[in-house]
This record gives C-alpha cells, sequence and structure tokens, in this order.
C-alpha cells in the first residue's frame, strides 16, 4: 500500500513539475521580451549618458578655445597697438 501511495506521489509531483515546465516555456518569449527591453532601455540611458558627456566635454572645448581665441586677438591687438605708437611688445 505505501508503495503505491509513494508512486502516485511521485506521479503527481512529476505531473506537476511538467505542467510548472510547460507554463515556463510558454512564459519564455515574454521574458525574453522583457530582458531584452531592460537591455535596450539600459543601452539607450548610456547612449544618453555618453550624448551628455560628450556635450560636457565639447562645451568646456568651445569655452577654452574662446578664451585662448580672445586671448590671442588682444595680444594681437596690443601688439598691432604698441607698433602704432612706435613701441613693440606691450
Amino acid at each position: 500500500m505505501e508503495s503505491k501511495a509513494c508512486d502516485s506521489e511521485v506521479e503527481s509531483t512529476t505531473a506537476n513539475e511538467q505542467a510548472d515546465g510547460e507554463r515556463r516555456l510558454e512564459e519564455l518569449p515574454t521574458c525574453k521580451k522583457k530582458l531584452g527591453s531592460a537591455r535596450n532601455n539600459a543601452g539607450k540611458a548610456k547612449q544618453i549618458a555618453d550624448v551628455n558627456t560628450f556635450l560636457v566635454k565639447k562645451k568646456v572645448a568651445d569655452c577654452l578655445f574662446r578664451m585662448k581665441y580672445q586671448e590671442r586677438n588682444s595680444w594681437c591687438n596690443k601688439t598691432r597697438a604698441s607698433e602704432d605708437n612706435g613701441t613693440i611688445g606691450g
């Protein structure tokens, strides 16, 4: 008697596991889709961060360039003014 009870318990457990496995297989495409979506979102977030970093670096570079350019222009203007006055180098 005990062995029949044990056998039926094993069978029901196996049937439950099989049903659970089949259910999981059905959910797999949804899980993959969610995972893919999460990866895409992470990829987009990284792209946005990279773009923001690039823009900040570009702004800094532009600012430094303008400062250098203005500094050079002011030096040129001083030099030209000095030449006009007869003194060179300011």
